[in-house]
């Protein structure tokens, strides 16, 4: 199941690339230039289209949302009964309660985005959530479960801020990382905390392309970030537009700490990432010349930048949490 899912994720943008570049008529003809499929008549982009999985069913606005929210709320449920101490029922169900009024919040936005109060609804909730992971640790729980509050806070995040046509990439993304959970919890952790730490990546960088992401700067979605706003704030604008377009690495990154602790997972990630890095780096340097170094090179060496700077601040997160300090 959890490569079924991985396929699923990858094949949004495999399937539409095979279709356009070969000139299938259902895409050769189209000239939809609306949400989700702007992109799709444009040769520059590796993602070709953001179209829902659900297109074909022209669900009514909010319905798609809805069903979403309710295989997360689910998985919510699930997850925190398995990764929170059962000695910590009160907090457990605290957290619950907050998952699901955040939940909640979000399918009446999808319903009445005009009415501002259930985005700030979903914006507080996310932020209880993220304090709450600390609680969590006070109740007994283990440094794994420190991070399921954390988890939870990003898909509420996720729900509120991504385009209604990646909604259903995100319950596939969210069935992937419930069999990624189970696979793990019945293996011994030390057969499978590199192992873990590996796949987390690899689901990491599919996350990121599966949500409507390139290397290029069109693909970011800015508008989405004024979610709830009623007044302009740099900070607040620049780090929801952050988390937009981190969304899936986020959630799959603390959806893996919930599984191995931090100081297992990060050692191997960080490796990863910086040897990724470095190898891209000498790419660049060596093609600075290219006439492309400005519109393909420099991008892409941009996105890995700011993946490392994304990287550290849920390093530091992640430490301060399982050293039992924030």
């Amino acid at each position: 199941m959890l490569a079924v899912t991985t396929r699923i994720l990858r094949s949004r943008n495999q399937v539409i690339n095979f279709g356009r570049l070969n000139d299938l008529p259902s895409l050769a003809d189209a000239k939809n230039t609306t949400v989700g499929l702007e992109y799709e008549q444009d040769d520059s982009l590796s993602v070709l289209t953001t179209r829902s999985l659900l297109d074909d069913l022209n669900l009514p606005l909010g319905y798609e949302t809805t069903w979403v929210v309710v295989c997360i709320g689910i998985y919510g449920i699930w997850k925190l009964e398995h990764a929170v101490a059962a000695t910590a029922v009160i907090r457990r169900r605290s957290i619950e309660l907050v998952f699901l009024t955040g939940l909640v919040a979000v399918s009446a936005y999808s319903f009445h985005p005009a009415v501002g109060m259930y985005a700030h609804a979903t914006y507080a909730c996310a932020a209880v959530l993220f304090v709450s992971g600390w609680c969590v640790s006070k109740d007994g729980g283990t440094s794994c479960s420190r991070f399921v509050p954390l988890e939870l806070s990003a898909w509420l995040l996720g729900l509120l801020l991504q385009r209604e046509v990646n909604l259903t990439v995100l319950a596939v993304l969210n069935l992937q990382q419930a069999c990624f959970f189970s696979w793990n919890r019945r293996r011994r952790e030390d057969d499978t905390s590199t192992v873990a730490a590996v796949a987390t990546l690899w689901m990491s960088k599919c996350a990121f392309y599966a949500l409507g992401n390139s290397h290029l700067m069109t693909t970011i979605e800015i508008g989405k970030a004024y979610t709830g706003l009623t007044t302009y704030s740099q900070g607040i604008v620049g780090f929801l537009t952050f988390f937009i377009v981190m969304t899936g690495p986020t959630v799959v990154i603390l959806a893996a700490f919930t599984i191995i602790p931090a100081g297992k997972a990060l050692p191997t990630l960080w490796s990863l990432e910086l040897l990724s890095f470095l190898v891209y780096s000498v790419i660049v340097y060596a093609m600075r010349f290219h006439l492309f170094i400005w519109s393909v090179f420099a991008p892409k060496m941009m996105y890995h930048m700011a993946c490392l700077v994304w990287d550290i601040v849920l390093t530091v997160v992640a430490v301060a949490l399982s050293a039992g300090s924030l």
